[in-house]
C-alpha cells in the first residue's frame, strides 16, 4: 500500500481598516492512494489492485472583526476533504484483529468532500484568558460511511452516502489560577 500526497499554499492576511482583518487562501492537493495485493489461494496468484487519484482545490475565507480591546467576532468558510483509510478501499475480505469480524474494503471509494462554516464570538479579559461560543456548520458531498453486507455474521463494508450535513455549538473557557494565589500564576483551567 502507499500513499502520496503533494500540496501547496497560497495565504493573504490583510487589514481592512483598524477593526477589520480578511484572511484569504487557497490550498492544492494532489493525492494518490494505491493498494497492491493478491489473492493467496488463487493458483496465478490473482492481482487485487485499487487506486484513488484526486486533484482538490481547497479554497478558505475568514473575516475577525474587533469589536472592542477585549471582543472579536470570527466568521469562516473553508473547504477541506476526508480520504479513505486504505483499509476502507482494500479490495479483499480479511478479518479485523479486534472483534473478529469479517471486513471487506471498497475499491469504489471516493473521497468526501465538506464546507465548512464557523461563527465565533471571543471575549479575552486577559492575554491568557478567553471566553468563546462558536456555531459551525459542516456540510458534506459523499462522505464514507460504514454499512453491513449480508452475510451468516454480516460483514463490514463501507459506501459513499450521498451527503451528510452537521451542525452545533461550541463553548470554550480558560481561566488563569493566578487570582486565587500567585504561585498558580502558569497554570489555568479549560472547559
Amino acid at each position: 500500500a502507499d500513499t502520496k500526497l503533494f500540496s501547496a499554499y497560497i495565504l493573504s492576511d490583510a487589514a481592512l481598516d483598524k477593526r477589520l482583518r480578511v484572511v484569504l487562501g487557497a490550498r492544492i492537493e494532489s493525492s494518490v492512494q494505491q493498494i497492491d495485493s493478491f489473492d493467496p489461494f488463487a493458483a496465478d496468484l490473482t492481482r487485487l489492485t485499487s487506486s484513488l487519484d484526486r486533484n482538490d482545490l481547497l479554497p478558505s475565507l475568514s473575516l475577525i472583526a474587533t469589536l472592542s480591546d477585549s471582543l472579536k467576532l470570527r466568521a469562516s468558510i473553508t473547504k477541506t476533504v476526508a480520504r479513505p483509510q486504505l483499509r476502507e478501499l482494500a479490495p479483499f475480505t480479511f478479518t479485523d484483529y479486534f472483534g473478529a469480524r469479517e471486513i471487506q474494503g471498497n475499491p469504489n471509494l471516493d473521497r468526501s468532500q465538506i464546507l465548512n462554516a464557523d461563527l465565533r464570538l471571543e471575549w479575552l479579559p486577559t492575554l491568557n484568558e478567553v471566553l468563546a461560543a462558536s456555531f459551525f456548520y459542516k456540510k458534506f458531498d459523499k462522505p464514507i460511511e460504514q454499512i453491513i453486507i449480508p452475510s451468516n455474521k454480516g460483514i463490514i463494508s463501507y459506501q459513499n452516502a450521498k451527503g451528510a450535513q452537521n451542525a452545533g455549538i461550541e463553548l470554550e473557557a480558560r481561566k488563569n489560577l493566578g487570582f486565587a494565589h500567585p504561585a498558580l500564576n502558569p497554570f489555568g483551567l479549560v472547559a
